[in-house]
This record gives C-alpha cells, sequence and structure tokens, in this order.
C-alpha cells in the first residue's frame, strides 16, 4: 500500500474562537494575543494547525460572521500586526495557521453592500440578491418566496430604500453575495484569499462551501414543517446548480497557487456531491465537514426538534461521514466539535463518568481516518453550560431567534410552561452557546480567562474543570489527549490513512472497529478497537482472530474478559517480523522541503524524548506534594499507569493508573509494521526537560542511524502511595 503522505492530512487541527478563548489586556472578550500566550501549551498537546474563527473587522451580530471588511482585524481583538506576529509564531514552532473564509455573504456594513442598497441602478446592485415583493390577496406586502432563515423566519429582508428585499440565508445584517456575479467573485478572491496568503496564511475553513449557487428561478420550497410560515431552501440553495464550477474557478484562480489546505463546511450531500469537492483530480477542495455525527439525534433543518438516537445511529454516522472516500483519490474530517456544535462530553458521553467518557472519546477521535480537528476546551473536557440557566443567559443568535420564535408561537398556550421545559431541555443539550463560554484556564475568578468579567457567562464548572488543575495530571484528560495524539502520529498508517470496518453492528452498547492497511482478512497491519458506550459492565468478546497487545486504553486495572462502564480499548495485532511503516511513502511535491525541516527537527526530539520521559517521575512526585499542600480538588488515581518503549520501531504500551471512575472505558489494539524509519513523522510535542548541551547534533542521516540504536524508554503514571512504576 503506498500513502501519499501531506501534512494536512497528517496533522492536528485545533480551532480557536478569538472571543471566548484568553483575554490579554482585561476587556473580558479574547484577543489575538491571548492565543499569542499560548503557542507553546498547544505545541505541547501535539497541535500541529490552528484554525482561528473571523477576526476580521465586523459588527459582530454573529460574532464575526458577519464580515464589514477581509482585509482589517476587529480592534478588540487586536490589529494587522498581532496577526503577523501570530503567523510568525506559529511557523517559527513549526505549526501552520488557517482562517475562516466567509464569502456566501458579508455584513450589511460593508462597502459593497452600502453601495448595492443605495439604488436599483448602481452598479453593485447586482453584487448582492434583490427582488421585487410579493402580495398577497390582501395586498399585504410578502417575500419573493417562502424561503427560511437558518435563524429563524424568513430569508429575506425588506429594504425601503429601494422598495425590494435582498437575500440573506442567515441574519438581517447578513446579505448573500451573488456568486453569478464574475466580478463579485474576482473581488472576493483578491480580498478574502490572496490578501491573507500574501501574509503567510496557510489555508482556509470555507464557510457554508455549498451555499454559493442558488437556483435563479427562486421558486418556493416544499412543505417540510408544517408549523412554520418559512421552510428550509436547501433544495434550492445547497449544492446548487454552479456550486462546483464556483469551487473549480477559486481552485484555479487562487489556491492552487499556493501550499495551502481548504476545508469547506458542506454539512450534507450524497457520495457523489462529496467527492465533487474533495477528490483531487477534481481541483476544489481538499476535504469538507459534515455533520452524521454532530447532528445524530436532530431533525435536519431544525437542531431543536431533537428526537434523540442509539448507538447503533451513532456508529452509522462516524461510518457514513467517512466511508465515502473508500477507494477514492479524496480526503475526509475527523471532528466532534467545533463552535456551532455544543460539548461532545455532555452530548455523547456522561456526566456521571465524565473523565472516562472524554477520554473515550478521544480515543473515538484519534482512531479515525481523516484529518482530525479539535475544539477549544475540548481537550479538558468542557461541559455544556448547567441546565439551572435561564434563556437569559444564552446570547447566540441562533439560540435568542429560535425561543423569540416559540414564544411568540406558543406563549399563550396553557401548557406553555411544559414545552418551554422540552424546549429549553433540548437547548441544553445541543444549543451552539455551549461551544462559546470562555475557555477554563484556572480555579481562580472568570476561570483565568479574563480579569474582567467576560462578555458572555464562565461555565461553573470552572474550578473542578481547567487546564492548570490537569496540566501535571498524569491521569488527566489532557494528558490523556497528549498521550493520544502522539499513539495516532506513531502509528499513522493505520490510524490516519487506515480502512474502517465496524464489528458487531447491532450491538447497543459496545463500538467496535478495525483500522487496517490494505484487506482486513489479510495479514496486513491492523488496530482493533473497542469503546463501551453503556454505563454497564458488558463481557469482552475478541472478534478477530490473532495475537494482539493493548497499545491504549482509558481504565486501570483492565479486566481481560470484561469492559466497565465507557472503557475503551486500542490494541495493536503483534508482529514477529516487523516492516516499516513508511517504506512506500511518498511526499507531495510542494510539502517535500517543509518536511525535510521538520523531520530533522522531529528526530532530535525523539531522540530528546528519553531525557526528559526520565525525569517525568521526579515531575509527579513533586505535583503529589504541591497537591497534598494545596486546596485544589484532585481527582485521586487509582493503580493505573501509562508506560511506552520503543526500541528499534517496535512499541510496546502497558497501562495502569488512570482515574478512578471506571464508567467510559475503551480500547484499542493495533496491528502495525515498523522499522527505524517508523517515526519519520512522529509527534514532536513532548514537554522540553533537557538542557542545551543534552540536545543530540549531527546531519539529518546521522540522527536517523542514531535513533535506530537508541531504545525510548517513555513513563508517565503516579500512584496514591508515591511509588514508582516504570515500563
Amino acid at each position: 500500500m503506498t500513502i501519499a503522505y501531506t501534512w494536512w492530512k497528517d496533522a492536528t487541527i485545533y480551532q480557536i474562537w478569538p472571543a471566548s478563548y484568553k483575554d490579554s489586556n482585561g476587556d473580558g472578550i479574547g484577543d489575538i494575543k491571548g492565543i499569542i500566550s499560548t503557542l507553546d501549551y498547544l505545541k505541547d498537546l501535539g497541535v500541529d494547525i490552528i484554525w482561528l474563527s473571523p477576526m476580521y473587522d465586523s459588527p459582530q451580530d454573529d460574532m464575526g460572521y458577519d464580515i464589514s471588511d477581509y482585509e482589517s482585524v476587529y480592534p478588540k481583538y487586536g490589529t494587522l500586526d498581532d496577526m503577523q506576529t501570530l503567523i510568525d509564531g506559529l511557523h517559527s514552532r513549526g505549526m501552520r495557521l488557517v482562517l475562516d473564509l466567509v464569502i456566501n455573504h458579508t455584513s450589511s456594513e460593508h462597502k459593497w453592500f452600502k453601495e448595492s442598497r443605495s439604488s436599483k441602478t448602481n452598479p453593485k446592485r447586482d453584487w448582492y440578491i434583490w427582488k421585487a415583493p410579493k402580495y398577497d390577496a390582501d395586498g399585504k406586502r410578502q417575500p419573493p418566496n417562502n424561503w427560511g432563515s437558518h435563524f429563524s423566519g424568513s430569508a429575506w429582508e425588506y429594504d425601503e430604500t429601494t422598495d425590494e428585499y435582498y437575500l440573506r440565508l442567515f441574519a438581517p445584517t447578513q446579505p448573500d453575495l451573488n456568486w453569478e456575479n464574475p466580478k463579485v467573485r474576482d473581488a472576493l478572491y483578491d480580498s478574502a484569499l490572496k490578501f491573507w496568503f500574501e501574509r503567510g496564511v496557510d489555508g482556509f475553513r470555507i464557510d457554508t462551501a455549498g451555499l454559493y449557487s442558488k437556483d435563479q428561478k427562486f421558486q418556493d420550497v416544499p412543505i417540510i414543517f408544517p408549523d412554520k410560515t418559512y421552510q428550509p431552501s436547501d433544495l434550492y440553495t445547497q449544492n446548487g446548480p454552479r456550486i462546483h464550477e464556483f469551487h473549480k474557478e477559486m481552485y484555479s484562480k487562487v489556491t492552487s497557487n499556493y501550499d495551502v489546505m481548504t476545508v469547506g463546511e458542506v454539512g450534507h450531500c450524497s457520495r457523489e456531491a462529496a467527492l465533487k469537492y474533495v477528490s483531487a483530480k477534481e481541483g476544489e477542495m481538499n476535504m469538507i465537514f459534515l455533520f452524521n455525527v454532530v447532528e445524530v439525534g436532530s431533525v435536519r433543518g431544525d437542531r431543536f426538534k431533537y428526537n434523540g438516537y442509539n448507538l447503533i445511529d451513532f456508529k452509522k454516522a462516524v461510518e457514513d461521514q467517512g466511508a465515502f472516500i473508500e477507494g477514492t483519490d479524496a480526503w475526509s474530517t475527523v471532528f466532534i466539535e467545533n463552535h456551532d456544535q455544543p460539548r461532545s462530553v455532555t452530548r455523547f458521553g456522561n456526566g456521571k463518568h465524565h473523565n472516562t467518557s472524554a477520554k473515550l472519546l478521544s480515543l473515538l477521535q484519534t482512531t479515525l481516518t481523516g484529518t482530525l480537528f479539535i475544539y477549544q476546551g475540548q481537550e479538558i473536557a468542557m461541559t455544556n453550560l448547567p441546565r439551572s440557566w435561564s434563556i437569559d443567559e444564552y446570547k447566540d443568535i441562533n439560540t435568542v431567534n429560535y425561543y423569540k420564535y416559540f414564544k411568540e408561537a406558543y406563549g399563550k398556550d396553557k401548557d406553555f410552561a411544559e414545552k418551554e421545559k422540552a424546549l429549553m431541555d433540548v437547548i441544553d443539550l445541543v444549543a451552539r452557546d455551549h461551544a462559546r463560554s470562555p475557555v477554563q484556564w484556572d480555579s481562580s475568578a472568570y476561570g483565568g480567562f479574563s480579569t474582567a468579567e467576560p462578555w458572555t457567562r464562565v461555565n461553573d464548572n470552572y474550578k473542578e474543570i481547567n487546564v492548570a488543575s490537569q496540566i501535571d495530571d498524569p491521569n488527566s484528560v489532557l494528558n490523556f489527549w497528549r498521550k493520544s495524539l502522539k499513539v495516532r502520529k506513531q502509528f499513522k498508517d493505520l490510524l490516519i490513512y487506515g480502512s474502517f470496518k465496524v464489528l458487531d453492528y447491532e450491538n447497543e452498547k459496545v463500538f467496535t472497529y478495525l483500522k487496517y492497511q490494505s484487506d482486513p482478512e489479510s495479514s496486513s497491519p491492523k488496530a482493533y478497537v473497542v469503546l463501551n458506550f453503556s454505563t454497564d459492565s458488558v463481557k469482552f468478546d475478541k472478534l478477530v482472530d490473532g495475537k494482539f497487545e493493548l497499545v491504549h486504553s482509558n481504565v486501570s486495572d483492565v479486566v481481560e474478559d470484561t469492559l466497565t462502564p465507557y472503557e475503551e480499548r486500542k490494541h495493536r495485532e503483534y508482529k514477529q517480523v516487523m516492516e516499516s511503516q513508511n517504506s512506500s511513502y511518498k511526499l507531495d511535491e510542494r510539502s517535500a522541503r517543509f518536511y525535510e525541516t521538520l523531520r530533522e527537527k522531529e528526530l532530535r526530539e525523539e531522540l530528546d524524548q528519553k531525557i526528559e520521559e526520565t525525569n517525568e517521575l521526579d515531575k509527579f512526585r513533586r505535583l503529589k506534594r504541591a497537591v497534598n499542600t494545596s486546596s485544589a480538588k484532585v481527582e485521586k488515581p487509582v493503580s493505573s499507569k501509562v508506560s511506552i518503549s520503543i526500541s528499534r520501531g517496535v512499541v510496546n504500551t502497558k497501562i495502569g493508573k488512570l482515574p478512578k471512575s471506571k464508567p467510559f472505558s475503551t480500547s484499542t489494539s493495533t496491528s502495525t509494521s515498523t522499522n527505524s524509519n517508523s517515526q519519520n513523522n512522529s509527534s514532536n510535542n513532548s514537554p522540553g526537560n533537557s538542557s542545551p548541551e543534552n540536545k543530540p547534533q549531527g546531519s539529518l542521516s546521522e540522527l536517523r542511524s542514531k535513533r535506530q540504536d537508541t531504545p525510548l524508554d517513555l513513563v508517565s503514571g503516579y500512584s496514591s502511595d508515591d511509588g514508582e512504576e516504570g515500563g
């Protein structure tokens, strides 16, 4: 099996929502300098690329997705100079930056729209989509059709200046651009893309990437929700007749001329349409976000109409989201959180088994095929907002508008209190607001996010769930994520690039799957992953032949024939004769030079790891002494440790000393073929404990030679009785 390694396929991408990430100047709003201050933290976590949500100048009606100037920065976030410092700081660490590309619509405050709305004869009138009103039998003015806004109500906004409606699929202040006009497209390419590429940005997450081409008949859509006047417009606005033509043009004119990546937010489409977007030969985008997993249980077109799901539904969603690339030259994404989704540990985990279920989800995500995206705070298992909070605490325009229209429709009903409670239960589970509360950095006031009251309320549990309480705890969710990301890179041929097959599909408690390189029935390397998604202890049945060894697990004291609640196990198949994972790899031409530099750095850091990890037990002893004298509450570990030894490409992992909460356990086994080259692209995010004089020196070939002959013993764990346990 020949694998074409590419930097954006191998990468772990971390999304930052700037308003809620970290405030550097005490005004209660996150900013670019706050991001810069955490770059080493992100590097140590294992992040390769930052995806920065909109930081452009904006009235902030939709938190920056209403852009008034593509070439300026929102003043409360910083300046263009701050952005350049961020770009340079990432590149100096071997990391990259991806921005949000919002080009379906602008803000109504953008200079283009101000001109467009000024008169019907303005040269920019047709830069947006204008239509005359309709009138009903009573002579009352009505919108041009029954299309609904994604934020409730009509998708059309009346403008008195010219007595016409403009299309706005989102907020009233987000008018849709007219992509049928080539002048609009060229202006976007120059202002929104080339401007930032020339400043060193490494790519874009393309917002609403399937919406640019509207059916030009602008006819009514069929009635899907009889209780609503305005209906979802996807039939005539999503994946429209010219959408692939537009993306091909953008690729040809702009993105193909730079060493960059693109990932498009498409949401829903057929396998055939998905392949048109991301098949390499099509020349459109590198990958897309599909919503199979994050929307499981919700009615498409209305997230607040929630029916629930079972594990079989979840398995199908996971499978469908990535299976469309099988046997093709396309690529997929792996994600379970972002700025538009609730917190995964609340949505898919279990509050009584918070840490264990969070680790289970980490193992799930880090063993799936595709480019991995994680969202700020996911690495510490931040949760949804408390159910006790009232609607007044919610600020997202989607939630606020939905509740407003709901109250207008049902507020006078006798059973409104019951209906409202049911809606608030769903809002508590799936609202976008849950992802937008400030990141919880420590247990100080406002969770260490700011020294002033934040723009939106910090989750009440910030004293228990925060970065500071986890960063030096080897049993924390944060450090489990670190380990999971290292294992993902270590076995990337299986975990990032491998094929995926669900086993025991109808099991409603356990999610079991196989990762393999060529044929699941052949002797090629395999990874065997078992995830107990229930609150019950269940029998562990080995569903595959062969000898496997445990590589990673989220529980202590693994019982061979029993999976505790929410336990996960990851195994690899043991091979007496090991071959190179990277024996047939190739790099695309543009990435070769960049990777050669990174590879040398990574090889040096691999040799550093032995020195670094040898000091970890001492660090854990110091941590324990500090904890014993602190009032901070620390989860008590049980007898579980993680130890990995690497020698000549052979990896052995034992599990021990993980948190006492046993539900949500998982396990994975992997069958791999490795030799001395298997770590050429491994993670290089271990903490830097070695002194400069201890750093190995030499040419790249010398480093490779040294690494081949140098065993690495990596030990992580401490026991409640202060005993030392190594591997």
